[in-house]
């Protein structure tokens, strides 16, 4: 506000914080006790948040004894009094403001939000559908203006916000409609698909950047989500494929009634597509027309699960160089003594180990690659390399790579010489390398 009178307000509040802030701190607390959610003067308790809000815009300072008052709420049994708070602390963190009020007092600022962002964070879990979505929103927007910090290892934001993707995976686990939720967020403010003019690579390094920060179950979540483990053909596939081989020679209601078949399947795994499977079969308006309803929400919860958006075919060259830049001792140490590149290296092996076990076509444009990695000297890029090219199927023709394999599969290690054995035995006419390792 540009009037006089609210600039000179904010003049004399910043000017006498130490006198009012003990004031303000005993204001809102009586508020909310006065007006509890069954009076019907319940607004009172959203102006006085709102109040917050705007006061947190224009002198935070004034606020540094609230914010554990709004974490208290958090906690509380009136779940509009929980959401109320969880929007309030989002918006304060995410102000530029609460970058100001840090700066102005960094020791007790840091000392805050850490544990009243953990609580929110508990609201993710929360019984309330809108208390988790606000909490998980808040929590992402937050993740997502210190994403810049957190990938230059800015310790102060890796030690405010590094835990943040880990407690949205591990509340994907609660049920489907939270495993959607969550998995909106992530796409969101986690792991953005990348712009127009950023390359593969950055976006990969994005995603090991997360994954670095998150425990063993977070990082399977982001795996399942990453649509490489389907039994294919997919069901989306299998919708696609009869809408293609209909061409007007099938009977209409035969192709009708197996499109229903299909959506009805997969109504039952994303409940959303529910809502909009009479749209998707029986609707006769255009997809302009739809443009601006629900289908929108619909068809985004469909790309998301049928693409391959977190790890796909144009991942895989960064994550051998992340392998190759890595140790090349064949031992693996304790996380707590390996350092950030060691740390990716391990990131990336577990990442392309998930895709060899369950979807290896996606290593085809890269066969080259794999087969130049085998002559590295480093035992890593060498087991990664070994269980693609055995899992791909792949066949080994030239001479010099068959008594490289030969070579692995009688080598000292167990890992080598188990994918080493594969390979061999796609070969064409293999009984020649097969003695050789049968026989020693």
């Amino acid at each position: 506000m540009d009037e006089p009178a609210y600039r000179l307000a904010v003049e004399v509040c910043n000017a006498t914080v130490d006198k009012l802030q003990r004031y303000v701190c005993q204001y809102f607390p009586d508020i909310i006790v006065q007006h509890s959610k069954d009076d019907d003067d319940f607004a009172e308790i959203r102006t006085a948040h709102d109040l917050i809000k705007k006061t947190h815009r224009d002198f935070p300072s004034l606020l540094h004894n609230v914010a554990p008052k709004l974490e208290e709420e958090l906690k509380v049994s009136e779940y509009e009094i929980r959401l109320l708070a969880t929007q309030v602390l989002g918006e304060m963190f995410a102000d530029k403001s609460g970058t100001e009020l840090s700066k102005t007092y960094p020791h007790r600022y840091t000392m805050l939000p850490k544990p009243q962002l953990r609580t929110v964070g508990e609201r993710c879990m929360d019984k309330q559908y809108s208390v988790r979505a606000e909490a998980m929103q808040t929590l992402g927007k937050l993740y997502s203006l210190a994403r810049p910090e957190i990938e230059h290892s800015d310790a102060a934001a890796i030690s405010q916000f590094c835990w943040i993707p880990e407690v949205l995976l591990h509340a994907a686990a609660a049920n489907n409609e939270t495993r959607h939720m969550v998995e909106c967020f992530i796409y969101q403010f986690i792991l953005p698909l990348p712009s127009k003019g950023e390359d593969q690579a950055t976006w990969t390094d994005q995603l090991l950047s997360v994954l670095r920060h998150v425990d063993h179950r977070a990082m399977n979540v982001v795996l399942i989500m990453s649509n490489v483990k389907q039994s294919r053909p997919t069901l989306f596939e299998r919708f696609v494929q009869i809408c293609e081989n209909n061409g007007g020679v099938i009977d209409a209601d035969v192709v009708k009634h197996k499109l229903k078949v299909v959506v009805d399947r997969l109504a039952t795994q994303f409940p959303i597509v529910l809502k909009q499977k009479k749209i998707c079969i029986h609707s006769r308006n255009s997809t302009k027309a739809d443009s601006s309803s629900s289908i929108v929400g619909t068809m985004s919860v469909i790309l998301r699960r049928r693409s391959l958006w977190t790890l796909n075919t144009s991942s895989i060259p960064s994550l051998l160089r992340r392998i190759t830049h890595a140790s090349v001792s064949e031992t693996e140490a304790n996380d707590a003594d390996i350092g950030d590149i060691e740390r990716y290296g391990r990131i990336a092996k577990h990442a392309l180990a998930w895709i060899s076990k369950h979807y290896p076509a996606l290593y085809r444009p890269h066969v080259a690659e794999l087969i130049k990695s085998l002559a590295k000297k480093n035992p890593k890029l060498i087991e990664v390399s070994l269980q693609a090219l055995g899992a791909l199927g792949w066949e080994a023709n030239e001479k010099r790579t068959k008594d490289r394999i030969t070579k692995y599969a009688l080598g000292a290690s167990a890992r080598h010489a188990k994918f080493a054995a594969r390979i061999i035995g796609n070969m064409k006419e293999n009984e020649e390398v097969a003695l050789k390792v049968v026989n020693v």
